[in-house]
């Protein structure tokens, strides 16, 4: 599956998963960022497209290769907090709890 993302007005891509995978990891494409990919009814902010079990979606399970369901990176799972079925990093549970105030 292909995976686009919107930057300066301008859509970005086509990236295979894994490369999308990847400019998550590294911050380039963030939780607001705008993505679609076939198959998705609109352009989406990241997290949203993660939270309707996209290919991005962080596992309802912790494992190796788990992915926060916030900023999109990868951890092992002793560094990531569970709320609900959703697994975010520290780095991103204050952000994320903030949702529910």
């Amino acid at each position: 599956m292909n995976w686009y993302y919107a930057a300066k007005g301008q859509q970005v891509g086509p990236f295979d998963e894994n490369a999308f995978r990847e400019l998550v990891s590294k911050g380039e494409i963030l939780p607001t960022t705008l993505v679609w990919h076939s198959g998705m009814t609109g352009w989406k902010p990241l997290s949203e497209a993660q939270s309707q079990a996209s290919a991005v979606a962080v596992a309802t399970e912790p494992g190796p290769g788990s992915f926060c369901s916030e900023c999109g990176i990868r951890f092992p799972p002793d560094e990531m907090i569970q709320f609900g079925a959703t697994w975010v990093c520290a780095n991103c549970k204050e952000q994320f709890a903030q949702k529910f105030y």
